[in-house]
């Protein structure tokens, strides 16, 4: 409800701008408006004006109505229709040509859009501004939310019984968390198509995607051989597993084993869906991916319908990230669940015996991530700590909730919004990413099988040692995109390096810990390296953006 209401009226001369201004300033000051925020709507509210008193007929009327964290100027005058888009037209003329002051100026009402509205009623032109407070930062949104599910988790586990416990472990918070994750999943699959084709639509020139794609699977690939090759030196230093823990493995315990082709061949004619529509209903990523690729080619080479298709697959892009925008809204929520949740089933005596296998996880996962800070460095001349500041609350985020699917649109925001990434490049590198760049993957198979392997007393050299590379590489891609898919994959290892399968059931209990520092390091990874080669391939632009920062 409106706290404050007041109006004043203004001849219609650019001498008085100063003092229309000074006006809302005033009204404003109660609100205590970060400085940056100040200035922003000065200048679109001064650039507004100068073109409304080209086409005033009368008094400018200026109105304000504030709430305590919010305020809306709403500035009428009657007179001809004024076009905001050729009076800053007229303004860019002198100092750029046509097509680049076009883009200027749909790239800034674009920005502007949200907060700004310009509208032409019963022979009155309107300026709608909306001004608010400085919102709360992301990171420290998702910190509040995990701190405060972990302290709700810990009084509920002191005050009430074990049967409640489980009830709002499961029940209350555990629904919470699903009704979020099943959200993302009924859209995945369709923001992962249209997001990757219309992308690669853009692509006229096949030469250009083969080089952009070339350079970001080179360094998928690359990051991921590293990230094995770090987990096994790092546990050469640091064996851990105790036979003792032997007693822990549950015999009885089912395993599905994973689907696994019969065949090479059956391998490759698994990469082609059966129909278009079976990719989507099975949400499989890599038939998703090869249908989107095929699609984008054929789109950005057809010379009669290809611009309007083109333009259709960026329509449904747009309409599904802002579906995924409103969903993403509620991941605080989500993420307060899923500590509370997490610690009504932790059992630290769990913990304390398998804090060896998890405490080595996180140190792998931490040199990986420092490497990718390194290549950031090195790649695109960004200072680390620069860069960390960006993408914190991804990484908050990312950590609490493992699973890249559920960041998904926040890692998009943060390419699009902090990073300055091309959207060229994110929109397909991010849900390729999802599929095809597994660092914290790789760490957590690797380190699960060598630990394993100590438990129950199987050396694993030579020869086995190079199977293990090859398996824990190739079988991190194909690992299920759902929750404990990687427990499903370590199924298929051990047998292999003669491991019991039944060790899969010593580390399920804590797996989710670990899973939220795969997930952060997979996600880390791919936003980085996708911002390494926007950095490499953009040059001058990237040089522009860092001194605009």
């Amino acid at each position: 409800m409106a706290k404050y209401y007041e109006s004043q009226a203004f001849e219609p001369n650019v001498e008085n701008i100063s003092k229309m201004l000074d006006f809302v300033d005033a009204r404003l000051d109660e609100m205590k408006l970060d400085s940056k925020e100040k200035i922003k709507y000065r200048f679109r509210l001064e650039d507004m004006l100068n073109a409304m008193i080209q086409h005033a007929e009368g008094d400018i009327k200026i109105r304000i109505v504030r709430g305590f964290r919010k305020a809306r100027i709403s500035v009428s005058c009657k007179g001809s229709q004024m076009d905001v888009k050729k009076y800053m037209s007229s303004f860019f003329s002198d100092t750029l040509d046509g097509p680049v002051s076009s883009i200027i100026i749909n790239n800034y009402l674009k920005h502007c859009e949200d907060d700004l509205k310009v509208s032409y009623r019963y022979g009155y032109n309107v300026i709608s501004l909306n001004v608010s407070k400085k919102k709360l930062n992301k990171f420290v949104v998702s910190l509040l939310a995990m701190l405060t599910g972990v302290l709700a988790g810990v009084i509920i586990k002191m005050l009430c019984s074990g049967e409640v416990a489980t009830f709002m472990a499961t029940d209350v918070f555990g629904l919470g968390t699903s009704l979020f994750l099943r959200a993302i999943k009924m859209i995945i699959a369709f923001l992962v198509f249209f997001s990757i084709a219309s992308a690669i639509s853009e692509f006229k020139d096949l030469k250009e995607l083969g080089k952009v794609l070339g350079m970001i699977l080179f360094l998928f690939f690359g990051t991921s051989i590293i990230s094995i090759l770090v987990s096994y030196g790092t546990f050469s230093f640091l064996p851990v597993g105790d036979t003792a823990l032997q007693m822990a493995a549950d015999s009885s315990m089912k395993i599905d084993a994973m689907k696994q082709p019969s065949s090479v061949s059956e391998a490759i004619l698994g990469i082609i869906p059966e129909n278009y529509l079976k990719a989507f209903l099975d949400v499989d990523m890599i038939q998703l991916l090869f249908i989107a690729i095929l699609t984008g080619i054929v789109v950005g080479r057809m010379e009669r319908h290809g611009a309007m298709l083109s333009n259709a697959l960026s329509a449904m892009d747009e309409m599904f990230q802002g579906i995924i925008v409103l969903i993403v809204k509620l991941m605080p929520v989500c993420i307060f669940c899923s500590m509370a949740s997490m610690v009504l089933k932790l059992d630290f005596k769990d913990i304390l015996r398998l804090a060896g296998w998890m405490g080595l996880v996180y140190l792998c996962d931490v040199i990986v991530i420092v490497i990718l800070l390194l290549i950031v460095w090195i790649g695109a001349k960004r200072s680390p700590i620069g860069y960390i500041k960006d993408v914190a609350p991804l990484m908050m985020s990312s950590f609490v909730m493992a699973s890249s699917n559920a960041v998904m649109p926040l890692t998009i925001e943060t390419c699009r919004d902090k990073l300055k990434i091309s959207p060229k490049l994110y929109s397909f590198s991010i849900p390729l990413g999802i599929v095809a760049n597994k660092d914290g993957s790789c760490v957590t198979l690797m380190i699960s099988t060598l630990f394993l392997a100590n438990v129950f007393d199987v050396p694993i050299n030579g020869g086995l040692l190079v199977t293990l590379f090859f398996l824990v590489f190739m079988l991190s891609i194909a690992a299920p995109a759902v929750s404990g898919g990687l427990l499903l994959v370590l199924a298929v290892i051990l047998p292999s390096m003669g491991v019991p399968v039944v060790g899969v059931s010593i580390l399920i209990g804590l797996y989710f810990l670990v899973a939220m520092a795969d997930t952060m390091t997979n996600v880390f990874s791919t936003v980085a390296l996708t911002y390494v080669v926007d950095r490499r391939m953009n040059k001058p632009e990237a040089e522009a953006k860092l001194e605009s920062n």
